[in-house]
């Protein structure tokens, strides 16, 4: 009974609605997403988003084609700094690098020799160190795949493979953070020199400004005499920046304190930029001994010749570890 009363009153209603006009039921629908043209959109932003990058590099680029001189601010000079690595493509560094004792301190200058070879395509490297005047007492190579460091003194080898984020593409970001991103192959070499080879992260020191000094020559190369400052005018570093690649020549640092104190010296004494060094260089098997080199070719320096002795003398032995080379005055 109660179900034949609601039917009752529905088509009474119906009714009713029907004597005051027309009645009209709506039913909403969902648009059917076009996922054909979300995805061209998508397209389109990221052919957009890479036609902007091309831009910015290619402006970039006229801006790095010209050199640094006196008037860079010190926004010009980070730059350059930070896209060095972009300038080249290999380079081959003879330098010398000193490690300063605390004022007051008794013990001697820390002080080592270092030749360095990098191949950023293929991400191989070969650095060798010795005290002044030694042979060479370590080495640290990769062909791009493998690492292999060894004291050539003791023997003692170590090895890894390339990390896979030194394989990744490098681009650091171009403003500052409270975070540095570092050329990943700096960490690998473990090469003081390495640091002013691809001396990116010095570009992304915050709270400190780069102000120029004046035009010198290190190594054959237009360097610009840069100091660097922090706010309140402390000075903690003084970089000699080759003009046209961005890469540190030489670099001192100083002690932060109310006396300005020497604490360390780093100086390329020759650079050669984008020169092919022989692949067996870059490879993991040490068979000879590895020698300081004339240049990028790896050609061994000479050891001085053993003097014809005349009648009445002794031969000479030289000793061992002696090798010609030219160190520029470091003053």
């Amino acid at each position: 009974m109660k179900k034949s009363t609601a039917i009752v009153w529905m088509l009474l209603s119906l009714a009713w609605l029907a004597g005051c006009g027309q009645v009209q039921v709506s039913l909403e629908q969902t648009a059917t997403p076009n996922l054909a043209a979300t995805a061209t959109l998508a397209n389109l932003q990221a052919q957009n988003a890479v036609l902007e990058t091309r831009v910015a590099d290619q402006a970039r680029r006229e801006e790095l084609e010209s050199a640094l001189t006196l008037d860079a601010d010190s926004e010009m000079i980070r730059l350059r700094i930070l896209d060095s690595y972009t300038l080249w493509n290999t380079v081959w560094a003879d330098g010398d690098v000193t490690w300063y004792p605390p004022q007051g301190s008794a013990d001697p200058p820390q002080e080592f020799h270092q030749q360095v070879w990098i191949d950023q395509e293929s991400q191989r490297f070969r650095v060798i160190s010795a005290s002044p005047g030694d042979r060479p007492a370590f080495v640290n190579v990769s062909n791009g795949k493998a690492i292999l460091q060894m004291d050539l003194l003791s023997g003692q080898t170590q090895s890894q493979n390339m990390p896979a984020y030194a394989q990744e593409e490098y681009r650091p970001p171009r403003t500052l953070s409270d975070t540095v991103y570092p050329h990943p192959l700096t960490g690998l070499m473990s090469s003081p020199l390495g640091e002013m080879l691809l001396p990116s992260g010095l570009a992304q020191r915050q709270g400190a400004i780069f102000l120029p000094v004046r035009m010198e020559n290190v190594a054959g190369q237009q360097a610009l005499v840069t100091d660097f400052r922090l706010e309140d005018g402390t000075r903690t570093d003084r970089f000699w920046i080759d003009t046209r690649t961005g890469v540190v020549l030489r670099w001192q640092s100083y002690t932060q304190g109310e006396d300005e104190t020497l604490a360390s010296d780093r100086q390329i004494n020759q650079i050669q930029y984008d020169r092919q060094a022989p692949d067996e260089l870059f490879s993991p098997q040490i068979g000879e001994p590895p020698q300081f080199a004339l240049d990028y070719s790896g050609e061994p320096i000479p050891q001085q010749a053993t003097p014809t002795p005349q009648p009445g003398q002794e031969a000479q032995t030289p000793q061992a570890g002696e090798f010609y080379f030219t160190i520029n005055d470091l003053q």
